[in-house]
């Protein structure tokens, strides 16, 4: 099956109940096969700096259930602020540079920016209406 993806805006308190009511949350993303290390890796890439496995601690847990199987992790704020502000322009740069990572393998940047353009959407709202954006996966 895969792993399962949705990435949502939230408030902190809003973020765990993610999983009971998907419906309830009008700003989110659903996709597969994104998970933390897949993110840490692009934010990594937008700072222009090498990945490193503490990179991860970024992406605080909110949420775990079915040991480990259903996960909601939160995107840095920084990352979420960065994101609100990339020229489109720039997306096809950041798709490019992300599929060429092991972890984005067997993508191509006209297939992950799509993606792109929907996660910077999602940072857009998140930073208008002062929320974060969550990571939840299923496994």
């Amino acid at each position: 099956m895969g792993i399962l993806a949705d990435l949502y805006v939230a408030t902190e308190d809003e973020a765990a109940r993610y999983d009971g009511s998907p419906d309830g949350f009008p700003h989110r993303l659903e996709s597969k096969r994104i998970t933390g290390l897949e993110l840490s890796t692009l934010w990594a890439l937008m700072r222009d700096v090498e990945w490193s496995a503490g990179m991860m601690d970024d992406f605080p847990l909110v949420m775990e259930r079915d040991e480990g199987e259903v996960y909601v992790l939160r995107l840095p704020d920084a990352m979420t602020a960065t994101l609100a502000r990339i020229p489109p322009d720039q997306l096809s740069v950041a798709a490019a540079k992300w599929v060429a990572t092991e972890e984005m393998a067997g993508s191509s940047a006209e297939d992950i920016r799509p993606f792109l353009e929907a996660l910077v959407g999602l940072a857009r709202k998140a930073t208008e209406t002062e929320r974060s954006i969550y990571l939840w996966n299923s496994v």
